[in-house]
């Protein structure tokens, strides 16, 4: 019986996800797979894994500053652009951009350029790898939307910049982005 609260107890704790901070993950994986054991890991016999993660995620804080009536340099992509694409879609759209921090752990700026070179306002929005919505705005025909940011290890992994407009019809955008 002693053991039994025991393990309740401790089953408590790191459901709650208290151990130093931590967090608590739950995979359902089949009992007949074979699962690699891990030093944070708990298995009891009616949870098939359980793992406790002792490292925080980076913090992330979006922040943009958007450059009112800006243009994109002609330059602009001979610069080190991490990103350059033109497209065409229809009504919906998205293009991608890994970005990898600089190894002296420091924070870079980076400026992105969302060019509307349709005939109908669009929407984006700027989703970080983490999910969040750094940035979700309109922009009108025939004009250039400019913000700039500051990333570092935090903000490592894949951004999405989703595009969408009202009616379904063509989208033409150009975006860029770039180190400054």
């Amino acid at each position: 019986m002693k053991k039994n609260k025991l393990l309740y107890s401790t089953l408590l704790l790191l459901s709650a996800g208290v151990i130093a901070g931590g967090f608590v993950a739950v995979n359902k994986q089949k009992a007949s797979e074979n699962i690699a054991v891990q030093p944070n890991q708990v298995t009891p016999s009616y949870v098939d894994k359980v793992t406790v993660n002792l490292e925080s995620p980076p913090a992330e804080e979006p922040s943009v500053t958007v450059l009112k009536g800006a243009t994109i340099p002609d330059d602009a992509a001979l610069r080190g652009a991490m990103l350059n694409q033109t497209m065409n879609c229809n009504g919906q759209g998205s293009v991608s951009l890994t970005y990898k921090a600089p190894t002296d752990s420091n924070k870079e700026k980076v400026r992105f350029y969302v060019q509307n070179i349709g005939e109908k306002k669009l929407y984006f929005r700027l989703e970080s790898p983490q999910g969040n919505n750094w940035i979700k705005t309109a922009v009108e025909a025939d004009t250039v939307f400019v913000g700039e940011m500051q990333w570092g290890i935090a903000q490592e992994g894949l951004w999405n910049f989703v595009l969408n407009n009202d009616d379904g019809s063509v989208i033409s955008v150009k975006i860029i982005s770039e180190k400054v």
